[in-house]
């Protein structure tokens, strides 16, 4: 019968054991690598990213049951009510731009914004732009005011918009004054505005003429008999009519 002896786990014959001196079989038994406790990691010390949060940005379960119920049709539907609401308003401010650029009424100074002592509408004759004279002269001048510019800036980008026929430029007075003076007055007044378009930009041809006090717009008196200062303000004009285009037909 043979004596064995258990080495490192392994059945050795004794006599095999008697040949090796106790220190090479404690070395071998030695040899075995254990590992330490720092070297074994579980489930739960697994290195996780910080970056990384199971909860960050998680829809909860009802959102998810919302989510799943919610057919797609309804899901594509409120996406285009919205980009279709976004069209509308698009259009709206469109719409708005172009209005301030089309059409023609008593209150034409829209056509380029509001600016004092302007106003276009379209009559039989054509467009009619009508500047005061109070915005555009002293009293008793036919020199342009400082001031007079912006109206005058509106003026000429009407006319090179709706230019395309003749183009009067006439001037009124109200009736304060003798008739001659007032003609006079109105013609050199009607230059004037003649001679600022020609050299900013209007390169149209223009008349001009002086009507005096003869087409007021407004009375003169009140029925007493009484001045009537708002009345002569309003007859103390430039006005500019640029004709219809006449059919070739």
């Amino acid at each position: 019968m043979i004596n064995l002896k258990t080495v490192s786990g392994i059945l050795i014959p004794m006599f095999l054991l008697s040949a090796c001196s106790p220190q090479e079989i404690t070395e071998s038994e030695s040899s075995q690598e254990i590992p330490t406790d720092a070297e074994i990691s579980t489930d739960a010390e697994m290195p996780t990213n910080p970056s990384i949060s199971m909860d960050e940005d998680m829809p909860t379960d009802a959102e998810i049951r919302a989510a799943e119920r919610a057919p797609l049709p309804s899901k594509l539907s409120a996406r285009a009510s919205k980009l279709s609401g976004n069209v509308v308003n698009m259009n709206a401010n469109q719409d708005g731009i172009n209005g301030g650029n089309n059409g023609l009424n008593s209150g034409g100074s829209q056509l380029h914004g509001n600016v004092t002592g302007i106003s276009t509408k379209e009559t039989e004759k054509g467009v009619e732009v009508n500047m005061s004279s109070d915005v555009l002269f002293d009293f008793d001048k036919a020199d342009l005011k400082p001031d007079a510019t912006a109206v005058l800036q509106q003026a000429a980008a009407i006319i090179n918009e709706q230019g395309t026929g003749k183009i009067t430029i006439t001037g009124h007075t109200d009736s304060k004054g003798e008739e001659d003076y007032n003609i006079k007055l109105s013609v050199a007044r009607a230059q004037s505005v003649k001679d600022w378009l020609a050299k900013n930009g209007v390169t149209k041809d223009m008349e001009v003429e002086g009507k005096g006090e003869s087409l007021p717009i407004a009375d003169n008196e009140n029925a007493d008999g009484s001045d009537n200062p708002e009345g002569r303000a309003q007859n103390r004009r430039v006005e500019i009519i640029i004709a219809k285009q006449k059919s070739t037909q």
